[in-house]
């Protein structure tokens, strides 16, 4: 009996083994360049099907000798592998471009237990798309797709489903940047020459990513052409770049590097911005850096590098003397203010293919981002032509992170797949840094007396708030499993830990994901996930000029949580159609803000100035559809939703509508390529206004006009008052803004080595309010009070080109 046990044993395990004896694994890359090629499909008609990871590997497994492989991707043709062609280990295949039409609507990455919720956009359409000066970013049209709001006109954030921009893990080759815009956000920092693929991830998250609450960016940059030298240069309305890459080594190594530069810093000096005089000027750079290096068939190391920066200054110039008629002083005073930031981002991976079915990556990485402003005043005696009073107030904040991760994928046949892994973060932050300077010159005591009637001392100080660092720890799992035909299941769990001063918490993550294939071309898609974020973000404009501050979970401000549910339709019955039907509830917690009246210019410790324990509701609907003909392309998008938020010290306890709350979001794309040379696009954006906080009231304060400002009295007779006007807000984002609506169109003419754009932005010249104000005949009267908008941009037409060589 035992041996006839022992024989069944064998036989099954040959029977397992035999059938496992096909298998189809190896590398993705273009024909041309050997570039790797990411999330691309490898499926056969028999519903085996993977995609390609995030550095192009893949492994399709339990093939039989009937099954003919396709391997397929947006902007490539389909390459076609018959059984007779597998390769007995881990091979390469290249795919070649297409010159068909590219897409506008977005692809699901299709692999074991699929995540109907990652979006996809080909970074080769996004070039035809129109934008505000003409040149393509790749944040502007993720703002396209439903659940996904943008902020201010013209600008990239990117609101997830009633998240907040920095709620969203923003990754370039797998490191996170804490900044992602240029010139406050009219452009992003990622430079499209530099950009091989993209995903996004709106639900449902993997568990190998954490610290964030609302979604997942993914962002890869070129690899370089291992084969010939290649260069570009573009020239835009508002930037100009250019990119160069090639073998180092034909075939083993290769580089990419691209830059970017502002054009219109020095044109904005010689333009005054107000009556006033004052002039500013504003400009920006970013250089992206990479090697990529093959060791052998099974082993490659990649370096990464990106730094860039930006500045924007005002200054202004004032001249006067005193009022001594015998003896008058003639004076100027030079005013300056200079706002900067900077980031910068480095990490070296190595990845190893084990064997057919095993594949690692280790990664180590360091991010910063670091902000700065600089106000400046200077007194001077023109009659000595020497400085008399030299005013100076410098204010940084800056983040830095370092992270080390390791992970494993292992597909066990075609019906799991699993990852896992483990991550080690140190975050460092200091919020908030002062410097201030006020020196007087004593040898012009005369000048100082007679200007402000006394001799100041001389002052130095320094100060630096809430310095601080954190430690994280993570270990992930991810299992794919494929239950049969109609059924697809993904479970997650991440479990992280974190290190405070003194003590330590722990914050679990479960993830999970069910497909169902009901066979009536209509599927449906279920997905939870639960997330947390150590670090918290703070923006305020309250001073009129931006700021970004980062702060470190701590015992006071514990980490930011959320909970989100969603489901989905997806309904392909319609030639050449797909349709698309979502909703979502998502809550968050422990979210922070700015007291009232309260920002980062303001004097004392930032931490009394912010307020913890905040909760946000976010729900909605989604829809989308899109119609994909020989030579056109549309796209609609819309969504639902309603957004919340409550602090108890806020809007006395009760629930306010967020600032960035769109009731209704609709988007209408269109994409027409006439030929290979010509195509013609246009999208149509509708909103409704996003919200304000404007007085409830106002009443007048009596002021003696003999006050003094910067020791001068106002008037000569210190007994005189006058009536001044305060104003009171009781309500949080008591105010919403007119509904927003504009026309944007693009004219693409693409030649063998030369590309123009040719742009309208806000084609019907819709005049949309950003900022809402009141404006007063009488500074002295209580009425006579007028709400005025200010519009940023009208119609506005652009132009770029691009030439490659």
């Amino acid at each position: 009996m035992k041996k006839i046990i022992v024989y069944i044993l064998l036989a099954l395990l040959a029977k397992q083994g035999a059938a496992q004896n096909k298998s189809f694994s190896g590398y993705i890359e273009n024909c041309t360049t050997s570039e790797r090629l990411l999330f691309a499909s490898i499926y056969t008609k028999t519903n085996k099907f993977t995609a390609s990871n995030e550095f192009g590997y893949f492994t399709l497994n339990n093939l039989t000798a009937t099954d003919t492989v396709y391997i397929s991707l947006v902007g490539y043709k389909t390459l076609i592998i018959l059984p007779e062609q597998f390769a007995h280990k881990t091979a390469t295949y290249c795919l070649t471009e297409s010159t068909l039409l590219g897409e506008i609507s977005v692809t699901g990455k299709k692999n074991i237990g699929t995540n109907n919720f990652v979006e996809q956009i080909d970074l080769k359409t996004i070039t035809l798309l129109p934008s505000l000066d003409g040149e393509s970013d790749i944040l502007k049209a993720y703002q396209l797709l439903p659940g996904i709001a943008a902020g201010i006109e013209g600008t990239n954030g990117i609101y997830v489903r009633g998240g907040t921009p920095d709620q969203n893990l923003i990754l370039l080759d797998d490191v996170p940047l804490y900044y992602v815009n240029h010139m406050g956000g009219f452009v992003s920092v990622f430079n499209n020459s530099a950009l091989s693929a993209s995903n996004l991830q709106i639900g449902g998250f993997d568990a190998r990513y954490g610290g964030r609450l609302s979604s997942v960016l993914d962002i890869r940059t070129k690899n370089g052409n291992m084969q010939k030298h290649e260069q570009n240069m573009h020239i835009g309305t508002i930037s100009s770049g250019f990119a160069v890459e090639g073998p180092i080594k034909k075939g083993i190594a290769s580089y990419l590097l691209t830059g970017r530069f502002s054009n219109i810093g020095t044109a904005m000096k010689t333009i005054e911005i107000d009556s006033d005089g004052t002039r500013g000027s504003i400009g920006f750079y970013d250089v992206n850096f990479k090697l990529n290096t093959k060791i052998n068939n099974d082993n490659r190391i990649y370096f990464s590098f990106y730094s860039g920066n930006d500045n924007i200054s005002f200054f202004n110039r004032f001249e006067g003397s005193t009022d001594d008629k015998l003896n008058p002083i003639k004076y100027s005073a030079l005013y300056k203010i200079k706002s900067g930031n900077g980031l910068s981002a480095a990490s070296i991976k190595w990845n190893r293919t084990m064997n057919s079915n095993l594949f690692s990556n280790f990664i180590l990485y360091y991010t910063n981002f670091g902000y700065s402003h600089l106000f400046k005043s200077d007194l001077k005696d023109e009659n000595a032509k020497a400085p008399a009073i030299d005013i100076a107030q410098k204010l940084k904040s800056k983040v830095e992170e370092l992270s080390a991760q390791y992970n494993v994928s292992w597909s066990l046949g075609n019906k799991i797949e699993f990852e896992g892994g483990v991550q080690l973060q140190q975050y460092f932050s200091e919020p908030k840094s002062t410097e201030a300077l006020f020196e007087t010159d004593l040898a012009q005591s005369n000048f100082l007396t007679a200007m402000l009637g006394t001799i100041p001392e001389t002052v130095k100080n320094k100060t630096i708030d809430d310095k601080s660092s954190l430690g994280t720890g993570a270990l992930f799992a991810d299992m794919y499993y494929k239950i049969n035909q109609t059924f697809d299941l993904y479970t997650g769990f991440r479990v992280n830990q974190v290190f405070y001063s003194k003590e330590s918490k722990v914050y679990y993550e479960p993830r999970l994901r069910i497909s169902v294939n009901t066979g009536f071309q209509t599927k449906l898609f279920f997905d939870y996930a639960k997330m947390h974020q150590p670090i918290h973000y703070l923006v305020s404009s309250a001073s009129g000029l931006p700021s970004d501050v980062w702060l470190i979970a701590n015992k006071d401000f514990v980490p930011e949580t959320s909970e989100q549910i969603s489901m989905k339709i997806n309904f392909t019955g319609l030639k050449n159609c797909e349709l698309n039907i979502s909703a979502f509830a998502k809550e968050m917690n422990n979210l922070v803000n700015y007291r009232r009246g309260n920002d980062l210019f303001l004097a004392g410790k930032l931490a009394d100035k912010v307020i913890a324990g905040g909760k946000g509701i976010a729900k909605g609907i989604e829809f989308s559809g899109t119609a994909n003909f020989k030579k056109l392309n549309l796209q609609l998008s819309y969504t639902l939703s309603d957004n919340k938020r409550r602090f108890d010290e806020l809007n006395s306890g009760i629930a306010f509508t967020y600032k960035y709350s769109k009731k209704h979001d609709l988007n209408i794309s269109l994409l027409y390529q006439f030929n290979k040379k010509y195509s013609l696009s246009a999208i149509w954006y509708y909103a409704t206004g996003t919200y304000v906080s404007l007085p409830t009231y106002r009443y007048p304060v009596y002021v003696h006009s003999g006050a003094q400002s910067n020791g001068i009295a106002q008037t000569a007779n210190p007994d005189e008052v006058y009536k001044a006007i305060a104003y009171s807000v009781l309500n949080e984002n008591n105010f919403q803004l007119p509904n927003y609506h504009r026309l944007d169109i693009n004219f693409n003419i693409k030649k063998k080595k030369s590309e123009w754009n040719f742009g309208l932005y806000n084609a019907y010249n819709k005049m949309n309010p950003i900022i809402v104000y009141y404006k007063f005949s009488d500074v002295r009267s209580v009425s006579n009070s007028k709400l005025k908008g200010l519009t940023l941009f009208p119609i506005l037409p652009n132009i770029s080109y691009t030439y490659n060589f």
